[in-house]
């Protein structure tokens, strides 16, 4: 696991950031990787496909959630699927004042026991109108009118004080997984077992019975995680990982078709043009021009 310190936000007098993004591309066999950085985050999921790397643990990204980072947390968001994800990044700057009830604002950032892991569930998001604080302030963010920064603060204001309200009427973060959590952990080493080995990866039959599941269970549940079903999960793995060989050895097509888990040189030259729409050879030769 690589570790390292991010600097998210450049020092101006309006220390704010926030976007939409897919997270970061999952790799077969690569390393994995987190972050913290100078400032506080928030992580709304808009849509399911992908997971958060957290204090060591992986935890799915569920629609509607939203997640409390703080500049301490180690974190890094994943994609497997379709995730898209609204980041909104801040500085405690705009924040802290004088008053003396500030520190409330940050409270679910900061005080809460290990064991716990800090996420506000999507239905506890929508009964305090969170999501539609958060979708105030990414409309203020891109039309940026006249006031749009006075109106952003407001918001930002609002929106902390609904978490800090949320926080503390629901005792805090929870340290009990939530039901919908307990597939993702049963389908993890499935997941990390087709990453880690491409070239013989298990079929439905044998991932259902690591996963302590039925076949028809398996396949409903890892579909809702991944956003992909099995099979085309695998195959997803098996391009991105021959896309990574392809730009960064000198193995041949053929070479690099079986380490990927293609049994035949035709049906990876086919599968890969129907992804990418380019031959393995021409992807190649466009790496190459492109660098």
């Amino acid at each position: 696991m690589q570790y390292f310190t991010e600097i998210a936000l450049q020092k101006s007098d309006f220390p704010f950031d926030t976007a939409v993004t897919a997270g970061e591309t999952v790799y077969p066999q690569q390393e994995e990787y987190v972050h913290n950085h100078d400032c506080l985050e928030l992580i709304q999921v808009l849509h399911e496909g992908g997971y958060l790397l957290y204090d060591g643990s992986k935890y799915p990204l569920c629609r509607g959630d939203v997640w409390i980072i703080n500049n301490r947390d180690y974190h890094m968001a994943f994609s497997t699927g379709e995730l898209q994800i609204r980041v909104i990044v801040f500085d405690t700057d705009l924040v802290w004042n004088t008053g003396g009830m500030d520190h409330e604002y940050l409270k679910a950032f900061f005080d809460r026991r290990r064991d716990t892991v800090p996420v506000l569930c999507a239905e506890a998001v929508e009964e305090y109108g969170i999501d539609r604080c958060i979708e105030a302030i990414g409309q203020e963010w891109r039309e940026k009118l006249p006031g749009y920064r006075v109106m952003i603060r407001a918001e930002l204001l609002k929106l902390l004080g609904l978490i800090y309200r949320c926080y503390e009427k629901n005792d805090r973060f929870s340290s009990a997984p939530p039901q919908r959590w307990r597939s993702y952990h049963a389908l993890l080493p499935v997941i990390d077992l087709i990453d880690s080995n491409l070239q013989q990866c298990p079929s439905p039959a044998e991932a259902a019975a690591m996963a302590h599941m039925s076949e028809s269970y398996f396949a409903a549940e890892f579909r809702r995680i991944t956003q992909l079903p099995f099979s085309r999960y695998v195959l997803e793995k098996r391009v991105q990982r021959a896309c990574i060989l392809l730009t960064t050895t000198r193995l041949s097509i053929t070479e690099i078709a079986l380490q990927c888990g293609f049994n035949t040189i035709s049906y990876f030259n086919r599968t890969f043009k129907s992804r990418l729409g380019l031959s393995p050879g021409e992807y190649r030769s466009r790496q190459k021009k492109a660098e």
